[in-house]
């Protein structure tokens, strides 16, 4: 019976028709092993369970200390080797030189590696799901609504098989399960991703308008900080731009003059704030900016008005009249012209359009916008 630091030597080659099957590292295997018994070679949980039937004329195994296995599958038996037995703590207790004892376990190495050889085909790694079954999965949990659970499946197709066919969809998949989940940072930060990589495919489309969704969704009260609004208004304004045709075009189109109302609201808001503060040069600034940037809003007709109003407590005459004849031109039955009228005529002047005023720049000077 060989001792625990005998070597015994494999088969240079293995048996007619066999084929290599993984190996795997036993320390401090206990005992000798009996002639018939289940080998398993591979841990638990694991995808491929390889049991090797060790049979009557099988050479024996040392019965002390741990080996390396290196083992072939042929046609009736399977033929297990063992390369050295005896661990390395084993050998060091027992008071072998270290130098020694590693040489050793390099040997073992070696030989463990030369029963590699015998295989020419690439193992794929233990474990690793192909992209279609997650991407599977993922679906599932969709369809079930469980988002969460969803988008990080689709994540994990893109980290796993970035290069797979399944990955590139995974992607938007995961920006959309992100955006149902309530979760807006991260569906933003996916659909970036997928407009960053693939800019001029058919799902960019989507991947945008989940952008958009994202900061839509987030939109607060005239009253309250348009940060969103504004960065949904960008994102809707992109998508028209970028995808015109696109099945999303026609609710962005929508929801973008809801922004751009919203947004002219606000700074109605903001300025007439200022106006009752007697801060008139800010309350001008926005309107001011209502009437260049939001002049397709229903708040324009307001803002002309209080641009009058704000001039002529400022003694700035000129634009004034510009600011209420522009309004007339424009919307001659408005309540809010009226007003502008009858402030004027309070001071004894009309409403008459002059040159040079940045209102009638941006009105083209006839009383039409820009």
């Amino acid at each position: 019976m060989p001792t625990s630091a005998t070597v015994w030597r494999p088969p240079i080659s293995p048996p007619s028709g066999a084929k290599r099957l993984p190996t795997k590292l036993f320390w401090n295997a206990p005992g000798r092993l009996p002639r018939r018994m289940a080998a398993k070679l591979m841990g638990r949980g694991q995808k491929n369970t390889i049991i090797a039937q060790l049979v009557a004329d099988e050479p024996r195994v040392p019965s002390q200390g741990s080996g390396l296995l290196c083992v072939f599958e042929g046609k009736r038996k399977a033929h297990l080797g063992v390369l050295m037995s005896g661990s390395l703590s084993m050998r060091l207790r027992r008071g072998l030189p270290r130098a020694a004892a590693v040489a050793q376990l390099a040997l073992a190495m070696s030989l463990l590696a030369a029963c590699g050889s015998f295989s020419s085909k690439k193992e794929e790694p233990v474990g690793t799901e192909q992209p279609n079954t997650i991407y599977g999965r993922a679906d599932q949990l969709l369809s079930k609504s469980s988002f969460e659970d969803a988008a990080r499946e689709y994540e994990k197709v893109d980290i796993n098989h970035p290069y797979s066919q399944e990955a590139r969809r995974a992607i938007v998949m995961a920006a959309y399960s992100y955006y149902k989940a309530g979760k807006y940072a991260e569906a933003v930060s996916a659909g970036q991703r997928y407009l960053t990589l693939h800019p001029g495919t058919e799902e960019a489309a989507l991947a945008q308008d989940i952008i958009a969704k994202s900061w839509y969704d987030q939109v607060l009260d005239p009253k309250r900080d348009q940060t969103n609004a504004r960065r949904a208004a960008q994102a809707y304004q992109k998508l028209l731009q970028r995808y015109p045709d696109s099945r999303y075009a026609a609710e962005a189109g929508n929801r973008l003059r809801i922004l751009r109302d919203l947004l002219a609201a606000n700074e109605m808001t903001v300025g007439r704030y200022y106006l009752r503060q007697n801060n008139h040069l800010a309350a001008i600034n926005r309107f001011r900016a209502v009437v260049t940037e939001y002049q397709t809003t229903e708040q324009i007709e307001e803002a002309l008005m209080r641009l009058s109003e704000a001039y002529m407590a400022l003694g700035i005459v000129n634009e004034a009249q510009t600011a209420a004849a522009v309004l007339g031109h424009n919307f001659p039955d408005s309540k809010w012209y009226k007003r502008a009228y009858a402030l004027l005529q309070k001071h004894g002047v009309k409403p008459q359009e002059h040159e040079g005023s940045w209102i009638t720049e941006t009105w083209k000077g006839d009383g039409r916008a820009a």
